[in-house]
């Protein structure tokens, strides 16, 4: 049904465990006739004041000049050309183009992007997003980015091989062995998905420490726990083309939020917000109820915490999820941390994802982030802003930069605005207003959730370097994704949909990291007209 090969570099320090590539960029590998494929892409983005000269400042009355703030936009207008990535990938995948940044504020940085696309002999692309963000160290979110996505897509296709013969058999009429299909192909997807988080999440917390086989070396369960007792959120986006479907699988408090073109009453055209996902915290009733059920003598949540944790799902985080024994042994025995204070009935954290899916319609566009974009951004600004970058035309002509750089209300966005929860403007006694002057969707949504029309507040936030940037802002890992409108196809002169004979399979994977990334030949760099090369890695 498939061939395919893939691996994939991390470029974060070098984990502990055996097998895990060092300090790399994005490698992928292509079957085909062609072999193994090695593609160094330019860094492509956003606006360049070189070549498109605008006024980043605020707009006043004045029309002299303001040096600080000229020097402060030319240097946010940099770093976001650093940090940020757009592409789009051959064959008829139903995505005309995705965005992505990533902001981190850790050292070694605790965040990364994966994408992978599988076309499989029905004709039906594949695409896989995933955004992994760690805390409280890097050990657990390297383990978890080097393992998820590859298991998670051997596990899909090993069901898409159940319910889907074989071609090459169905051409010659006959009809190989396949098992018996007990469940519903919905119901099989999202029991994998499911499967797979919670596998790769023992491999880490339990396995390791399963000491009735084999007598324990310290060394390697020492270093093991260092995995084990951080932690991490990761959302996963997968996309079945046939049948327009998306699915959203999430441990932890990232968010995937929905935009639809849509009309107004007046007829202006707005902007449907469709949430995804349910932060998973003890802000959510649902996670309440479930917790409280379970461990009914414990009073959790109480203080909007589980035991100090402020995640109900996760992976990692072993404290919440060992019994007192295991606990009480590794702190004898390898250098643990004491046993969790009144751990009476664990676990209490657990990494099994919530799995929701939506049709998807023509027009459509996918922001999925992790919560440093959420502390700034509400669900509807975040989609008002993509559909104003869109409105704009940003997205159809990489060259376009607006005549002046206007200042933009929460109100002037094209969607109907929900109650602000956000925490981080108040925090920098900054009012809340917004710029559309970046190409590139991602760094567009990074810019307005790091000081906005603020260009001062914005540089000034991306100049801090980890650990100090934690005090001031949260690390932003941020995809955004487009669905073509019906009437056009976005940058249709980089889509090429090849004919693809009924057994060809082709498959890629890369990670965004900090500084120029390296992108595979399926997938194509969304360019500005008047782009140089300068800034290639």
């Amino acid at each position: 049904m498939y061939k395919r090969r893939s691996a994939s570099h991390r470029s974060c320090p070098k984990p502990w465990f055996r097998g895990l590539a060092g300090r790399g960029h994005i490698v992928a590998f292509g079957i085909v006739a062609l072999g193994t494929l090695f593609y160094s892409a330019p860094r492509i983005h956003a606006d360049d004041s070189r070549h498109h000269p605008v006024s980043f400042g605020r707009a006043t009355k004045s029309s002299q000049p303001n040096p600080q703030s000229e020097e402060d936009a030319d240097f946010a207008r940099r770093r976001l050309w650093l940090l940020a990535g757009a592409g789009t990938i051959t064959g008829d995948t139903g995505i005309s183009r995705f965005d992505v940044i990533s902001v981190p504020n850790s050292n070694p940085r605790q965040d990364t992007a994966l994408m992978s696309s599988v076309r499989v002999s029905s004709g039906s692309s594949l695409t896989i997003f995933t955004l992994i963000d760690g805390y409280d160290g890097w050990e657990n979110f390297s383990a978890v980015s080097f393992r998820l996505a590859s298991t998670l897509l051997d596990g899909l296709l090993s069901v898409f091989a159940k319910y889907e013969p074989l071609a090459e058999h169905a051409e010659v009429g006959t009809v190989p062995h396949v098992e018996p299909v007990l469940e519903p192909f919905d119901d099989a997807i999202n029991r994998k998905i499911k499967d797979v988080f919670v596998d790769v999440d023992d491999s880490i917390v339990h396995r390791p420490f399963d000491f009735t086989s084999t007598p324990p070396s310290k060394s390697w369960v020492t270093a093991a726990l260092g995995p084990a007792l951080s932690g991490s959120s990761a959302i996963m986006a997968l996309y079945d083309s046939e049948p327009r479907k998306l699915r959203i699988a999430l441990t932890g408090n990232s968010r995937a939020v929905l935009g639809r073109p849509a009309r107004r009453k007046n007829g202006q055209k707005s902007y449907e917000v469709h949430v995804l996902t349910s932060d998973q915290t003890c802000d959510n009733p649902a996670e309440v109820a479930r917790l409280r059920s379970q461990h009914p003598d414990e009073p959790l949540c109480s203080d909007g915490q589980v035991l100090g944790c402020g995640l109900t799902r996760a992976f990692g985080l072993a404290a919440y999820k060992w019994s007192r024994e295991v606990q009480e042994r590794l702190h004898r025995e390898f250098f643990g941390e004491p046993p969790l204070h009144d751990a009476k009935s664990p676990p209490y954290v657990i990494a099994e994802p919530e799995i929701t899916s939506i049709e998807v319609k023509p027009g459509d566009f996918l922001v999925m982030a992790s919560h440093g974009l959420w502390d700034s951004l509400t669900n509807e600004e975040a989609i008002g802003l993509v559909g104003l970058w869109l409105d704009s035309g940003m997205a159809v002509d990489a060259g376009v930069t607006p005549h002046s750089a206007d200042i933009i209300s929460p109100s002037d966005l094209p969607v109907s605005l929900g109650e602000d929860n956000t925490v981080m403007y108040s925090r920098w006694r900054a009012e809340k207003k917004f710029m559309c002057i970046d190409n590139n969707a991602a760094a567009h949504l990074a810019r307005n959730a790091l000081g906005g029309a603020d260009v001062s507040l914005t540089a000034a936030l991306l100049a801090m370097e980890p650990p100090r940037a934690q005090k001031f802002r949260g690390g932003i890992n941020l995809t955004s994704g487009l669905c073509p409108p019906a009437e056009a196809e976005l940058l249709k002169e980089h889509v090429n949909a090849g004919a693809y004979g009924a057994n060809l399979v082709w498959h890629h994977t890369f990670q965004i990291g900090r500084g120029t990334p390296r992108l595979l030949r399926d997938v194509i760099p969304v360019a500005r007209q008047s782009w140089d090369g300068e800034g290639v890695g």
